[in-house]
This record gives structure tokens, sequence and C-alpha cells, in this order.
């Protein structure tokens, strides 16, 4: 005989799941749980966090910020900006996020630091949210 299966311990399912970029995976709690962020936010975090091309389930999401070969301190400001509004395309467009910044930096003669802040405009009265790419050593 199968066993019961015990009653739901009032468990609601994440409307969308928090993307770690750092380990490329999603966090959970200290119980194991899977933390929840808004939908906007995730679909913000995988569109800059991940590498273009590289799930196979869907190869058009993400960005193309981790192919900058050319650290040229004079369009590099220029060349990560659109790179970051071509990939928040499908969250810029209807209306779902406002970019306050996009701040980019050299560290390394080898390496650019994208910070990007944004405003949620589908969670009214939350705080801007900040997200960094690295590209590079």
């Amino acid at each position: 005989p199968i066993a019961a299966l015990s009653a739901a311990r009032g468990l609601i399912p994440p409307a969308a799941l928090v993307f770690d970029g750092a380990t490329r995976t999603f966090l959970s709690d200290d119980d194991g749980r899977l933390k929840s962020v808004h939908p906007v936010d995730q679909k913000v975090a995988l569109a800059v966090l991940i590498q273009q091309k590289k799930l196979s389930s869907a190869p058009d999401t993400g960005s193309t910020l981790r192919e900058i070969k050319y650290l040229d301190p004079a369009k590099i400001v220029t060349d990560a900006t659109n790179r970051v509004n071509r990939a928040l395309n499908a969250v810029l467009q209807p209306g779902d996020i406002e970019i306050i910044r996009i701040q980019v930096t050299q560290p390394s003669r080898w390496s650019v630091s994208i910070l990007l802040e944004y405003k949620n405009l589908r969670d009214p009265g939350s705080a801007p949210r900040v997200l960094t790419v690295l590209n590079g050593n």
C-alpha cells in the first residue's frame, strides 16, 4: 500500500525564484525552500546575469555583456549600456521597469563591471534594485 500523504503545511510556491548570478543557481532559505522574488525582478536578473545562447531551451534569454572583448575606455560605456538596454527590452517596452542608472567601471585593463540600478514599476512602493555583472578577471 501507498502511505498517505501529509497535509500541506500552508506552503505557497514562489511566483518567481531568486537567481544568483555569481553562482548561477536559484537561492534557498535556511529551511531549504527556494527564495521568492517578484516575477519582473526575475526577468531582469535572467536577462542581465545569464549569457545569451547559454540556455539551450531559451537561447534568446540573457545578455551579451560577457562577450565584450575590446575594453576601449572611450567606447565601453556606450557599448555596455547598449547591451543592457537590448537585454532588457522585454521589460522596458511594456513599462515594467525604469532604469535609474547603468554604471560601467574597469577594475583592471582586462575586466569591466556593469552595475544596473532599476525600479520595478509593477511592485509599487518597493526600493530600487541593483545588479552587478563582472566581465573578465
